[in-house]
């Protein structure tokens, strides 16, 4: 994601590691594990079944499907919530009351 993304800034606590630039623009990662322990708790691969997070050598989605589910994150207000650590970021996922609109696809 571009590093001045709100996301990134907003959850900066995640401790991102720098990406190379794209089209001049830095750029910060997650792997994949601390991506699904910080974001994971709603996902789904169809909407009434979770995703089994086993471990993150056995799941891997997309950027396409992270920017899918980010996205509906953001759009259920995760942005509108105070986050200053990942206890924080837990409760305010778990409190989102708009339902995630679309499962996710691998």
């Amino acid at each position: 994601m571009p590093a001045s993304h709100p996301l990134v800034v907003k959850t900066a606590f995640l401790g991102y590691g720098d990406s190379p630039p794209i089209g001049g623009v830095n750029q910060k990662s997650l792997s994949t594990s601390q991506a699904v322990r910080a974001f994971g708790r709603r996902l789904c691969l169809t909407s009434t079944v979770p995703v089994p997070v086993i471990g993150p050598l056995q799941l891997s989605f997309t950027g396409t499907a992270w920017t899918k589910y980010l996205g509906e994150l953001i759009a259920s207000g995760l942005l509108q919530i105070s986050l200053t650590r990942l206890n924080d970021l837990d409760a305010a996922i778990d409190s989102l009351t708009a339902p995630l609109r679309q499962p996710i696809s691998q």
